[in-house]
């Protein structure tokens, strides 16, 4: 019992955290979120966006790599409620968090600042069980902040599938 307590409030507090961070940094510079996901996979099965922090104009890459195509017509855009399973590491191997080790996926809305600006961005032009792996930089991630077992400027791995578009 103390154990699924303490789950969920290290899972409310990366929300609220994610959602403050999301509402204290200044915007990113917009990044072409009209891609193709089909042709990306026929191309190299790999993608890379890259974002420019407006604080210092310092690049950083969101890496996101396709290893499952995903079904049907719909792909994730702003706005959209979405379902997913995930698993979070850091670069040397260590998980920090999962779904899966719950049971139960984690849902959110695009957009909103929620989440992590690896994910806000991570997920767009997903399909229902499009599987990825999104390597997140820490200006994208926690940046400078120390959040739980994850240290500061740390690079996030997240193997993540989409389990549901609402």
């Amino acid at each position: 019992m103390k154990k699924r307590v303490l789950i969920v409030l290290i899972v409310i507090a990366v929300i609220v955290l994610g959602y403050t961070l999301s509402q204290t940094k200044p915007a990113s510079a917009p990044i072409n979120k009209d891609i193709d996901s089909k042709k990306v996979s026929q191309e190299t099965n790999k993608q890379t966006q890259s974002a420019t922090n407006s604080n210092n104009n310092k690049a950083m890459e969101l890496k996101i790599e396709t290893t499952q195509e995903g079904t049907g017509e719909r792909t994730i855009k702003k706005g959209d409620m979405i379902s997913v399973h995930y698993t979070g590491k850091l670069t040397n191997g260590t998980k920090f968090d999962s779904s899966l080790d719950r049971g139960k996926p984690f849902e959110f809305q695009i957009g909103q600042g929620m989440v992590i600006q690896g994910w806000e961005e991570g997920f767009i032009g997903a399909k229902v069980g499009e599987k990825r792996t999104l390597t997140i930089p820490a200006e994208m991630g926690y940046g400078s902040r120390d959040m739980g077992t994850i240290p500061a400027n740390s690079t996030l791995i997240f193997d993540v599938e989409v389990m549901a578009i609402k």
